[in-house]
């Protein structure tokens, strides 16, 4: 349960984290959402992307 918890935690701040570089910009209200989505999808591919070769190589 914690596992997932943190999972969670890191989802929500990696999406603020992202939400809020676009944050200055002049986008629209779709593209304020879509942007931070897609840079948080690509942080948890290349994170899990990582981890995966960091098994393999140990």
């Amino acid at each position: 349960m914690l596992r997932i918890g943190s999972y969670i935690l890191l989802f929500y701040l990696a999406f603020r984290l992202s939400k809020h570089s676009f944050e200055f910009e002049k986008v629209s209200g779709l593209e304020l959402v879509v942007l931070p989505l897609y840079s948080t999808l690509m942080f948890f591919i290349t994170m899990m992307l990582s981890l995966n070769l960091r098994v393999t190589i140990v």
